[in-house]
This record gives C-alpha cells, structure tokens and sequence, in this order.
C-alpha cells in the first residue's frame, strides 16, 4: 500500500504540472520539503509552487503546449516512514508540424516522508539528462 502511495507521489508530480495546478503540485511537498532543480533549491509547498509558477509562466525553453510529462522506472525503497525512490520521465510537446516530439528527458531522486496528509516529498532532486539547446 505505502509503494502504490508513493507511486501516486510521483505520477501527480507530472499530472499536476501538466495541468499547471501548482497550487496542488506545491502540496505534494511536506511543509519543510525541498525542491532542487537546475542548481536552484526550493523549499515549502507555497514557494515551491510559486517557483514553478513562475518558470512555467516564463517558459524560457519556447516549449509549445499542450506539453506533458511520462513517467516511468521508479524504483522505491522503504523504510518505516520514510522512503527513497528514482525514477525517470520524459517531457513531450508539439514539434513543428504538431506531431509529439520528445523535448528533454529527466532523472529524479526523491526523499519521501509519510505525513498526516500521507506520503510527501521531503526532498526532490530534478536531473536533466537530455536538455534542449537554447539558442
């Protein structure tokens, strides 16, 4: 039940950016969890989901949307209430001619927490493994 609980993590973590509900995005962090991506640490639900408010606002890659995340390959290892997963996922858009086209891909490592609200990040660490160039 806790691995499924944690899978669900990890799924929303795409799903809600891809609704752009940062709102809740942020809410799948624990109150003192950390966001760390492209060198930048992040932490609390309300600034963690600001930042991503503002750089999806921002969209400094020229992404086109409707842009969404696959997830896949999470391993996750328990340990009481406590937890560590990795995973992967890929960022897909719309190229040119409006077919998919994969734009970056990632890797993840997470620290997860079990809270009264249920499983949390306590710490979540974005790696791009295929980034775009900007030109």
């Amino acid at each position: 039940e806790d691995r499924e609980a944690i899978r669900l993590v990890l799924r929303d973590y795409g799903s809600l950016l891809d609704e752009r509900d940062f709102d809740a995005f942020g809410r799948l962090f624990a109150l003192d969890g950390e966001y760390v991506s492209a060198g930048r640490t992040t932490r609390g639900p309300v600034e963690i989901a600001d930042g991503l408010r503002r750089v999806m606002a921002g969209n400094s890659l020229g992404i086109a949307e409707p842009n969404f995340h696959v997830l896949f390959n999470e391993h996750i290892e328990l340990n009481g209430d406590h937890a560590r997963a990795t995973s992967q996922s890929f960022f897909v858009a719309p190229g040119v001619d409006g077919a998919p086209q994969l734009v970056m891909m990632a890797s993840y490592e997470d620290e997860l927490v079990r809270t009264g609200e249920g499983w949390r990040f306590a710490r979540r660490i974005v790696r791009g493994n295929m980034v775009p160039r900007r030109n």
